[in-house]
This record gives C-alpha cells, sequence and structure tokens, in this order.
C-alpha cells in the first residue's frame, strides 16, 4: 500500500461518519434510519374512500392467533389496491409493525429483487435494532436479508408486537425478465415465518407466481388468495389521468418535454434533472409537475414517474421508437457530461442507479458495459450506497446482454470479468480483525453485520467465532451459543472438504463451543477436522477440560472411540497427563498401562512432566524407570523424546533419540533435545547437542530452535548475535547458490529463521524493551515472513498508547498485516472506545481501498483472447502490462521465472513471435512455445 501523503480527519460527536482530507467518507457504524416512509406517503392518498371492509379484513389478518401467515389480495389495472395498502401501511392496527415495499415498474430503481433486498434490508435493522454492514455484497445482502427476517420478528415479539411484510406490486417486478441468472422478489419471501410474522403480498390478476418460487411455498397456496373488487374512485382518477396525457402531448412545449423525459429515463429524474435537461428553472419544471400534470405524474422520493404503470405503456405508444431515442439521446450526452468531470460528488443519483436500468431496458448494449465497466464510477456508487452490490449487479446484467446480443462479444467479457474481480477482491479485504475489534469496544451490532458480511465462508465463521468469544467474556452467554451455532454453518458450507481453511474455521468454533462448556459440540466439531496435528490439539484442550470439569470417565474414554483412532496414542497420553496434574495419579498410571507399546512411554514421560511440575519428585522418578523399561524405537519415539526433554530429562531425552536407526529421525528427535536445553539458558550445551546432529537441514533447524529456546530464556542478547550470524549465512548462501538448485527445504530453513526472530522479537516486547525489538524487527531476511516480527511492533507500540509511531510503521509496512497489528494493539490500549471507533473505520477503510486490483492474470486474458481471433486486442492487453525485463539468470526467484514463462506463452499466442522466443532464451527454466497456430 502507498502512502496518500497528510490527511486531516474530522468527526462529529456523535460519530456516524468520517471525512478525511482525501475527501473519502468513511461509515463508521450508522444507526439504521429508513427514508423509505416518507415515500409510502406520498403514494398513499390523502383519503381512503369507501374500502372499510378490506380495511377490516386486513387487520383481522395481521392480528389473527392462528390460521396462514400470507395473504395474496389481486386485482385488475385500477382496481385501487395501491392505495388501499399504503393508507392500511401508514395506519396499522394497534401492536401491528408494517414493513412495506411498493414494486414500481415504471422506476428502474424501485422495480427488481436489489432494490427490494435494499428497502427491506434497512426497515428490518430498524426494527431489530441492529447496524447494517457498511459494505454488503450482492449474495451477503440477500443472506443477511434472511437473518433480519427472523432477528426483526423475534425482537418484535419481544415487545408484545407483531412484523408484517407487506410487499405490493408482484407483477410489476422486473428482476426475473433480465436473465436466465435473475431471480424474483417473491422468490426471498420467507418460506416459514417465524415469531408470528404474516406476510401480506398484492398484485394484478396476470402473470403468475415467477418459477423460481418453490412448490411448497405458501404463495401457492389457494386458500392465500383474495380478489379486490375495483374502486370507483380509483376508475374516476384512471379517466382524468388519461384525458391529461393527451392534453400534455398535444401542448407541446415544457410539458412535453419533461413527459417524454420522464418517460424515456423510465422514471427515476428530479426537478433539478430536469432542468438540467430542458433549461428550465427548476420552479417552473415543479410547478408543470404538481399543477398542470398532477394526474400525469407521481413523486416518489423527490423524483418523478408517471403515476400509473397503465399511463407508462400508452405514454410508450403515443411517443414512438424514434421520438423517445431523440429524448434518450440528450440522457446520452447529459451523463456523458458528468462522465467527464468524474462522477463527482454532486453526480445526480438517477445517473448512478435508474440510468444503467435504462439503457438495460433499450438493449443499448456498448453503453451498458461502458458503464459496468466504469471503476470511478463505481467508487461513486460504493460512497453513496455503502457496498458494492449495485454495481456487481450491474456487471452481470451486462454480461447477459452480452451474452443475449448473439455476437462474440469476448472482449467486453474480459472486460466485465475483470471489473468483477476487482471488485469482489475489495470486498474480500475485511478479516476478522475488525469484527472483533468492533466488538471489544462495545459496538457488536456493528461488529456483526461486518461480520455477517465477509464473503469467504471460513474468514465469516472465524470472525463470528470472534465477536462469541468476546460476548462470552462479558457474560452475554446466550448471545454468545447463538453466534456459534451460526459461525458452525459457515464453517461447514464451506465447500472444500480437505481445506486448511475449512480445518482452522472449524478449530475455531470447537475451541468457542469449549469455552462455552458445551464440550459435546465441540468434539462433534473435532471428528470433522481433517489434519491429525490441529485434531490432536483440539481433542487435548477438551480432555484437559473434561478433567478440570472432574468428568475423569469421559476423558479417558474420549481417545478410544473409533473415529479418533488417529490421534489415540496422543490423546491417552495426554489423558494421563492431565489426570497426574489434577492429582489422580493412580488413574493416570492406569490408563498409560492399559495402551499399546507405542503410546505407553509416552503416557509415562507425560506422567513423569506432569508429577515434575507439581513437585512430585519420588513419584516422578518412579515413572522414569518404567519409561526406560517401555522404551522402544517405535513411531512414537520421537514424541517420547520430547516429553523427556520437556521434564528435564535432557540425558535420558538425548539417549532414547539415539534409538533411531535413521540418521534424519535421530537429527529431529534431537532437536527437540536442543529446543528445550536452551530454553533453560544453557546455550553452550545447547549447541554441542546441535552439532551431533547429521543431517545439515535439521542441524540447520537446530540452531533456530537454539534461537528460540535462548529468546524463552530472556538471554536475549545471545539469541540476537545468533539470529545475525545465521542471516549472514544465509545471504551468503543464497548469493554463492543459482536459484536453479534450491529446493524447498532451503526456503522452509529460511522461513524458520523468520520465526525464530519473531521469537525474539517477542520476547523483547515482553521484557519492555521495544525499541529493540523494532530494530531486529526491521533486519531484512528475504521471505515472506519479513513483516511478522515487525507487525507485533506494531501492536506493542498501539497497546502502549504510541498510536502516532504505530499508524506511521504500519502505513510504511505497506500491508493488511500491519493494519491489523495497528488495530489490534490499538483497541487494547485500554483509551476509551470512543476515541478509538475513528481509527478502527479509518484503517478499515484504507484496508478496502488498497485491495483495488484485480488478479486475473494479463498473461491469461490475453491467451483467451487471441485463441478467440482477437489478436489486437491480445496485444494491446500485453503492451500495457509490458515483457519482463532480462536480468542476471543466477538471481532470477522462481516467481519471477513463473511470470516469464507466461508471458511467453501470451506473447506466442499474439504473435509476437521474436519477443517470445528473446524470453524464452533468455530467461532460466522458460520452455520453448510455438503457437503460430493460434493467429
Amino acid at each position: 500500500m502507498r502512502a496518500r501523503g497528510d490527511r486531516s480527519v474530522s468527526a462529529g460527536g456523535d460519530i456516524t461518519a468520517v471525512i478525511t482530507g482525501d475527501n473519502s467518507r468513511i461509515v463508521l457504524s450508522p444507526p439504521v434510519r429508513s427514508a423509505y416512509w416518507e415515500q409510502v406517503r406520498r403514494i398513499a392518498p390523502s383519503e381512503l374512500i369507501g374500502r372499510e371492509q378490506e380495511l377490516a379484513d386486513l387487520a383481522s389478518f395481521c392480528t389473527a392467533g392462528s390460521g396462514s401467515v400470507y395473504a395474496w389480495w389481486r386485482a385488475a389495472a385500477w382496481a385501487g389496491k395501491t392505495a388501499l395498502l399504503s393508507w392500511f401501511a401508514l395506519h396499522p392496527p394497534q401492536g401491528v409493525r408494517i414493513v412495506p415495499f411498493f414494486v414500481t415498474a415504471r422506476l428502474g430503481a424501485q422495480n427488481d429483487v436489489g432494490a427490494y433486498v435494499d428497502v427491506v434490508l434497512e426497515q428490518l435493522a430498524e426494527l431489530a435494532g441492529e447496524d447494517l454492514p457498511a459494505h454488503l455484497t450482492e449474495a451477503t445482502r440477500e443472506a443477511h436479508l434472511l437473518y433480519l427476517y427472523g432477528a426483526a420478528a423475534r425482537a418484535c415479539a419481544a415487545r408484545d408486537e407483531r412484523l408484517v411484510l407487506l410487499l405490493d406490486g408482484l407483477d410489476e417486478d422486473r428482476g426475473v425478465t433480465t436473465g436466465p441468472e435473475a431471480h424474483s422478489i417473491a422468490s426471498l419471501l420467507p418460506a416459514l415465518p417465524e415469531s408470528g410474522m404474516r406476510v401480506l403480498v398484492a398484485g394484478r390478476l396476470n402473470p403468475p407466481l415467477p418459477g423460481d418460487v418453490p412448490d411448497d411455498h405458501p404463495l401457492h397456496d389457494p386458500a392465500a388468495v383474495r380478489t379486490l373488487a375495483p374502486s370507483p374512485y380509483a376508475q374516476t382518477i384512471r379517466a382524468e389521468a388519461e384525458r391529461e396525457l393527451k392534453r400534455l402531448i398535444e401542448a407541446g412545449g415544457l410539458e412535453y418535454d419533461l413527459l417524454a423525459l420522464v418517460t424515456a429515463a423510465n422514471g427515476g429524474l428530479t426537478a433539478e434533472d430536469l432542468s438540467a435537461l430542458t433549461g428550465a428553472v427548476p420552479y417552473r419544471v415543479r410547478d408543470v409537475l404538481r399543477t398542470r400534470a398532477g394526474r400525469t405524474f407521481g413523486v416518489r422520493l423527490n423524483v418523478y414517474l408517471l403515476g400509473h404503470e397503465e399511463l407508462q405503456s400508452r405514454t410508450l405508444d403515443m411517443l414512438g421508437t424514434a421520438e423517445l431515442d431523440r429524448y434518450r439521446a440528450r440522457l446520452h450526452t447529459w451523463a456523458d457530461t458528468w462522465r467527464d468531470r468524474g462522477w463527482p460528488d454532486e453526480t445526480p443519483d438517477y445517473l448512478l442507479s435508474g440510468y444503467f436500468g435504462m439503457l438495460r431496458e433499450v438493449r443499448d448494449l456498448r453503453r451498458a458495459v461502458d458503464c459496468a465497466v466504469d471503476a470511478v464510477r463505481h467508487d461513486r456508487m460504493l460512497e453513496v450506497t455503502g457496498g458494492d452490490a449495485a454495481a456487481l449487479t450491474e456487471i452481470r446484467n451486462a454480461e447477459e446482454m452480452v451474452a443475449e446480443a448473439g455476437v462474440p462479444g469476448l472482449t467486453d467479457l474480459v472486460r466485465l470479468a475483470l471489473r468483477r474481480e476487482e471488485l469482489e477482491q475489495r470486498n474480500d479485504t475485511v478479516t476478522r480483525t475488525f469484527p472483533w475489534a468492533w466488538a471489544t469496544l462495545g459496538r457488536v451490532r456493528r461488529a456483526l453485520a461486518l461480520a455477517r458480511s465477509i464473503p469467504s465462508l471460513d474468514w465469516r465463521a472465524l470472525a463470528l467465532a470472534d465477536v462469541a468469544a468476546v460476548l462470552l467474556d462479558t457474560g452475554a452467554r446466550a448471545e454468545a451459543v447463538r453466534l456459534l451455532e451460526e459461525a458452525e454453518q459457515s464453517a461447514e458450507r464451506y465447500p472444500f472438504d480437505f481445506d486448511e481453511g475449512r480445518d482452522h474455521a472449524l478449530a475455531e468454533v470447537s475451541r468457542g463451543w469449549a469455552n462455552a462448556g458445551l464440550l459435546d459440540r465441540a468434539e462433534r466439531l473435532v471428528s470433522v477436522v481433517a489434519g491429525i496435528d490441529l485434531r490432536l490439539d483440539l481433542m487435548v484442550d477438551i480432555v484437559r477440560s473434561l478433567v478440570a470439569a472432574g468428568a475423569l470417565d469421559r476423558a479417558e474414554e474420549l481417545f478410544r472411540r473409533p473415529e479418533h483412532e488417529p490421534v489415540r496414542g496422543h490423546g491417552l497420553a495426554a489423558a494421563a497427563a492431565a489426570l497426574a496434574e489434577r492429582g489422580h495419579f493412580d488413574r493416570a498410571k492406569a490408563l498409560a498401562l492399559s495402551a499399546d507399546h507405542a503410546a505407553r512411554p509416552l503416557a509415562l514421560a507425560r506422567i513423569a512432566g506432569a508429577l515434575r511440575r507439581t513437585g512430585r519428585e519420588r513419584e516422578a522418578e518412579a515413572v522414569l524407570r518404567a519409561v526406560d523399561a517401555a522404551m522402544t524405537p517405535a513411531h512414537l519415539l520421537t514424541d517420547v523424546v520430547e516429553a523427556l526433554a520437556d521434564a528435564g530429562e535432557f540425558d535420558r531425552a538425548e539417549n532414547a533419540a539415539l534409538l533411531h536407526d535413521d540418521a534424519a529421525k535421530s537429527g529431529w528427535a534431537l532437536l527437540r533435545v536442543v529446543r528445550a536445553v536452551a530454553a533453560t539458558g544453557d546455550g553452550a550445551r545447547a549447541q554441542a547437542l546441535a552439532e551431533r546432529i547429521e543431517h545439515p537441514t535439521v542441524r540447520t533447524r537446530a540452531r533456530v530452535a537454539i534461537v528460540e529456546g535462548l529468546a524463552q530464556a530472556g538471554a536475549h542478547a545471545d539469541a540476537e548475535r545468533l539470529i545475525r550470524d545465521l542471516t549472514d549465512e544465509v545471504a551468503r548462501d543464497r548469493a554463492a547458490r543459482p536459484v536453479r538448485e534450491s529446493s524447498l527445504s532451503d526456503l522452509t530453513d529460511e522461513e524458520a529463521r523468520d520465526r525464530a526472530v519473531r521469537a525474539v522479537v517477542d520476547a523483547l516486547i515482553r521484557a519492555g524493551e521495544t525499541d529493540r525489538a523494532e530494530r531486529l524487527a526491521a533486519l531484512d531476511t528475504g521471505t515472506e515472513l519479513d513483516g511478522h516480527a515487525l507487525c507485533g511492533v506494531i501492536e506493542e507500540r498501539a497497546r502502549a498508547g504510541e498510536l502516532g509511531r504505530a499508524c506511521e510503521m504500519a502505513t510504511s509496512f505497506g500491508s493488511t498485516e500491519g493494519h491489523e497489528a495497528l488495530v489490534r494493539g490499538a483497541v487494547l490500549s485500554g483509551r476509551a472506545p470512543a476515541d478509538l471507533a475513528e481509527l478502527v473505520a479509518r484503517t478499515e477503510a484504507e484496508i478496502r481501498r488498497s485491495g483495488r486490483g484485480g488478479s486475473l492474470h494479463p498473461a491469461h486474458t490475453a491467451i483467451i483472447l487471441a485463441e478467440a481471433g482477437l489478436g489486437d486486442a491480445a496485444r494491446a492487453v500485453l503492451d500495457r502490462v509490458g515483457v519482463p525485463a532480462l536480468g542476471d539468470p543466477d538471481s532470477i526467484s522462481p516467481g519471477e521465472q513463473v511470470w516469464a514463462s507466461q508471458m511467453a506463452h501470451a506473447l506466442a499466442y499474439a504473435g509476437r513471435f521474436d519477443e517470445a522466443e528473446e524470453l524464452a532464451v533468455g530467461w532460466p527454466t522458460v520452455p520453448a512455445v510455438s503457437s503460430r497456430s493460434h493467429l
């Protein structure tokens, strides 16, 4: 991440947003306040005539203690159903809370599932008392909606109220007509409303329900349907509106221009927009629309549209395609002007929402694609809406338009794919640190909203588990349990069964269940963890919890179950040690002696260590003699060596290590002894043991283990000296050996050395020597783990209240990890939560900005284009990224080799054979390429 220069930050006392010096708006935790009711008030009539019986029936449905939870009122056009339902929404029975949405086909921003989700989400969040995430993706906002149906219904029930979802205009949903991937509003209505919730739906007699509504959905129940009789008053209004429409068309002038522009735009223009498009002052525009054409036009949230769907259809027919295209050209010129200005803050809302819908409606493919790939416009939409869901929807719709055009628009599809990649990546940059931070600061609703907005299921599970842990610490156990259930569902839905991400998520949730005292649920999750080492660690924790709770029989039997066979030996040893530590020596010894010949010495050695730690030396020595008698070179021998070393029996451990008949295995066993000896501060003995290790890689690892042990013992100066010696040796070795001769084990050695650096840095931080830790952390080690130690320093600086220095380090470090460390330290610094909210929000926004670039490889893009016969487009892509420069072959990293190979193939596919050949010959390991057939 690059530094952006000095920036000022300001925020009000009731902080909801921060405006930074570079004009970025950072959403903190705004209370949700739905403005949609203002639109309902505009829709509703000033007086409802002759509908007393219908109002009584609606009230009865909403307050009934039994019966159907759905009601579907159907009527012909101009029957007055919208007037009835909008009036009812504003005048509900006592104890009924209405959440309304009025689908409006003639208003592009209010006629599909995206608009429904946006409007209903904020109303449900307000009722549930929850904050909405600052950034919701297309997928996560629908998931959040389904969650909030229940949350709002429960919140209403807790206040002795009933939630009623009201949806009018089911027939006007345009989402089902946009392509095969689209879905309807009806498909998102809850199939099983909870806590007494009711759903009231209204629409015309045709069309029937959309095909994506499941067959068992309550809307398919004939008993839910009722036909609404037409209102004579509505029929009178219809006749007057049609006469007025004819007069406007015949009048010409401003009245005609306004009618044509509103119709061509498909609604959504304000008086100011229409003023800019016609040249008339806003007062004249409002005067015409309010007085001389009051029956023809309607107002929704300060934007104008035709007053009824039938009027829209009549006007389209009366004006004709050519005339409407002439007015759409005026809209296009207006949009181009704002685009050329860079979509500034004052950009009209129509150009960020309704304009694309109009382009889609008239199938203007070129302009639709240009809108859908306009990154600057999408940034402005992000500022306005707080998310990228609308931008992603535009991309999907544009892709469907390309596919429907019947021509090979591969260039457009690649442009759209690249733009989607950029948007999805910046939404995937929020890590678990931020939900945890908000929860720790007491902003639990903000934390949950952010955690649920994380697209990746494993990361979402981790974030939810973190928030649950905070709630457990504060005593909110019931809410923590509900969050752990949600986190468990996310982890189990992760699509890759044998993946570290899934295992890590399951492990965190399992630990959460254990911390909540629900050990059965913790164990169930452990059994599906694929990684053996991780499963063992979790099972050991559960065993210790069981022993601490006095459930000794259960602790002993846990590892005997068939599903835990892979970790049985280690598990029995851990159970025996836990029993011994709690004073159940006889049970521990009996359990150890019941183990097989490989696990028995390990269990006995663990018992000896537990006895020694509790000061029972005589009993520990007796057990150690039993270890000697049971020792064999079995597959758990290295673990026995480690257990003996942990017990302080270094001579016994060294002798046991030499029982291995393989030099490498013996070396790995001695490595455990080296680490334990070094942890006592005896560096000389540890180094002598390390020299006895024959395998060179293991010997190098042993030297790293000495550094870690000395740091643990507080011998910081000795540990630093060894680190610098190791660093110098690795640098000399790297310079003297070509990369093509390196091996995976060499790279692993460098990473292990960096972990040793982190160990010493952590030890220095614990000792209060932060400046010294920072100097060591800044040591260039040349691997990807360089920054981990530095993050520890950043976190400690922030924790100690040195926020200025911590922010400076995080910015110069230029990675997400540095900013996460800043947030962790700041939150734990003890400062007032209100003082820290601005820092957390600003850092979250900075991380989102840093993830703007897409990851679709330009070489792959060029190859796809070339294979499709679009050679010029392929060459244009390659021109933008350039050809890798030739350098010293011996200094080329493996990553650079991969890049060069991909680019050489792409150059050949694009017909640039000379450059491809030069690259293939000049760089090592780049294979020869020949792709002349793809021109």
